[in-house]
Formats: structure tokens, C-alpha cells, sequence
């Protein structure tokens, strides 16, 4: 049986953040699971709804966000939207990767991230 972050440690930290993640790894999980979208400059962001309404201040679809108006939302007050790439970076090989992929056109971009961060 595996231990298994759904968005991370939801229930310790907002989901979906690199807090969330880094408290599942710390929790000793053997894998994370989380949702990807592509938000209108490109970027592949980590977040489970199409919309930011439930988890940040905003309001919107994530596909409607560029990433640097993303990254102006808060996540419970506290916390960032992060990319792909960030929360890959938190993770660093420790444990299996789930990725759910969400929206039109994004698995062409998440392969490419994931084969470059294995590639490196």
C-alpha cells in the first residue's frame, strides 16, 4: 500500500502549494498526486479546479490568468499558485509524481517539463 499526497498535505496545509508538497514529503508520503492547467501566457500551473474562486482571492478561470497575475493571488491569505516546474523542484526525485492533466493543450507542455527535469 501507498501513502499518497492528494494536492499535497490539504489537510495541514492550503492545497496545492509548495508548502503543501514539502509537508507531504516531510510527512514521508510515497507519492503526490496533483491537477495541471495552462494559464493564458503558457505555464503550466498546479491547481484542481478550472476556476481560482475556491482556493485564492480571485475570481476566473485559471486559463483566463496570465502566471504573473496568478502569482499575484493568495492561496488562503498565505500561499502561492505554483508552476509545474516548482513544485518538481520541491519534490527533487523523493517521491512518485501523479499528475492529473486538466484543460485543452497541456500535455505537450508537461511532457516537455518532465523530460527536461529528467533529462537534468
Amino acid at each position: 500500500m501507498l501513502k499518497i499526497g492528494h494536492r499535497g498535505a490539504k489537510g495541514h496545509v492550503a492545497e496545492n502549494t509548495l508548502e503543501s508538497f514539502q509537508k507531504a514529503l516531510d510527512f514521508g508520503v510515497d507519492g503526490i498526486e496533483f491537477d495541471v492547467h495552462r494559464c493564458a501566457s503558457g505555464e503550466m500551473v498546479v491547481m484542481h479546479d478550472k476556476k481560482v474562486d475556491r482556493t485564492t482571492n480571485g475570481n476566473g478561470y485559471v486559463t483566463a490568468f496570465s502566471l504573473a497575475e496568478l502569482k499575484d493571488l493568495k492561496v488562503e491569505k498565505n500561499f502561492k499558485v505554483p508552476t509545474l516546474q516548482e513544485v518538481l523542484d520541491v519534490v527533487n526525485r523523493k517521491c512518485i509524481v501523479n499528475i492529473e492533466l486538466k484543460g485543452k493543450h497541456t500535455a505537450p507542455t508537461t511532457v516537455a517539463i518532465i523530460e527536461l527535469y529528467i533529462a537534468t
